[in-house]
């Protein structure tokens, strides 16, 4: 967890809690963009 911003429950957590359902990248061998998304399991 953060302990700075967490607070109960999650700030015990062994790991950061963050998730993004999208990200957009363009490849660094030619420039292609890319999308990868994963929906949120909350």
């Amino acid at each position: 967890g953060d302990p700075l911003y967490a607070t109960g429950a999650a700030a015990e957590h062994p790991r950061l809690m963050l998730h993004s359902e999208e990200l957009r990248i363009r490849h660094p061998d030619g420039g292609q963009g890319m999308q990868f998304r994963a929906k949120a399991p909350f």
